[in-house]
C-alpha cells in the first residue's frame, strides 16, 4: 500500500450501537432510575412528614393529640401527593442530565430520548 491509501482509511466508528443494545441499555438504565426514583421519593415523603410535623408542633405545643391526628391526616396524604410529584419530576430531570452530560443521545431507544430531552 502506498501512503495515499494509508491516509484515507479511516477508524471504524465505534459509537455505532445496534438496535438489540440501544433496547437493553435503555431498558437496564430504566431500571436503575426507577430505583432511584423510588429510594429518592421515599425520602422526600419522609423528609416533609418530619418537617411539616415538626413545625405544626413547634408552631402550636398546646395542641392536643386528637386536634394533631385530625391535621396529621392532611399532612400525611399531602406529603405522599407532593413527594410524588417531586420524585417523577426529578427523576425526569435526572434521566436528562446523565443523557446530557455523558452524550449518551445515540445509546438509548429513540423514543426514550424524545420523551426525556424533548428534541
Amino acid at each position: 500500500m502506498d501512503n495515499e491509501k494509508l491516509k484515507n482509511i479511516q477508524a471504524p466508528n465505534k459509537q455505532e450501537v445496534s438496535p438489540k443494545q440501544k433496547k437493553i441499555n435503555t431498558g437496564i438504565f430504566t431500571v436503575l432510575s426507577c430505583v432511584f426514583n423510588l429510594v429518592f421519593t421515599v425520602a422526600i415523603i419522609f423528609i416533609l412528614i418530619l418537617g411539616i410535623t415538626y413545625f405544626i408542633r413547634t408552631s402550636n405545643p398546646s395542641m392536643t393529640t386528637e386536634e394533631f391526628d385530625k391535621i396529621f391526616r392532611f399532612v400525611l396524604w399531602g406529603s405522599v401527593i407532593v413527594g410524588l410529584f417531586l420524585g417523577f419530576r426529578i427523576q425526569a430531570l435526572f434521566i436528562r442530565l446523565i443523557i446530557k452530560v455523558f452524550k449518551w443521545e445515540n445509546k438509548f431507544e429513540q423514543q426514550f430520548i424524545e420523551r426525556y430531552c424533548k428534541k
